[in-house]
């Protein structure tokens, strides 16, 4: 795991080396590279990445400043800072609670939970975790219902398929014999002469009874 976390600040810090102006200097890569080293437990180094960076350049979805509040949020806690912690967490909660990115939004809950479990508020806490339980269970029950959609509409095609001969059968039959005598009108005829061979043979006897 340490070499996967040196592989990626690497990474970070070549991003924020040949970062372009505007957002994804000021936001994109920093962020990262906080996350990085909060991970490797260099939350006082992590911060000064984050400090200052409350208001981002450039134009960036609600979504990612959630996910930069996060980072902070982490950072600070981490610093034993948690009533500022607190207080990030609140703001990246608030950017996701309509329609934000789910693991983002169910990891500031966890984090949230968790600091506010620290500063003995217990209830808030319990309340979180139960949010990110309620969560999970919406998720697992969409998935559900995504899975159960696929296989009954692939039963439904593969149940089309089996009955499909049997409608195409009687169409055919309907479209080549005469209704009353049941014998070949032209439409068979033409079927039966069109599915001869080369040079072969047939004979055509017409009755007027």
């Amino acid at each position: 795991q340490d070499q996967v976390l040196l592989r990626a600040e690497r990474l970070a810090r070549e991003l924020l080396r040949r970062g372009e102006p505007g957002a994804f200097r000021s936001l994109y890569g920093p962020r990262l590279l906080a996350a990085i080293l909060c991970e490797r437990g260099e939350a006082r180094q992590a911060w000064s990445v984050l400090e200052g960076m409350d208001h981002p350049m450039g134009t960036v979805s609600r979504t990612v400043l959630a996910s930069l509040r996060r980072v902070r949020g982490r950072c600070l806690q981490l610093l034993a800072r948690p009533v500022d912690a607190l207080a990030e967490l609140d703001a990246a909660i608030a950017l996701l609670a309509d329609d934000g990115d789910f693991a983002e939004h169910v990891d500031a809950l966890r984090l949230r939970s968790a600091v506010r479990e620290s500063l003995g508020d217990l209830s808030g806490a319990l309340a979180d975790s139960q949010l990110v339980i309620s969560r999970l269970r919406l998720r697992q029950a969409g998935q559900e219902n995504a899975f159960m959609d696929q296989v009954f509409s692939r039963a439904g095609m593969e149940g089309d398929c089996l009955n499909l001969p049997a409608p195409t059968e009687i169409l055919t039959r309907t479209a080549e014999q005469d209704p009353l005598t049941g014998l070949a009108n032209r439409r068979g005829v033409e079927r039966v002469l069109g599915s001869l061979g080369p040079g072969e043979r047939t004979c055509l006897v017409l009755l007027d009874v």
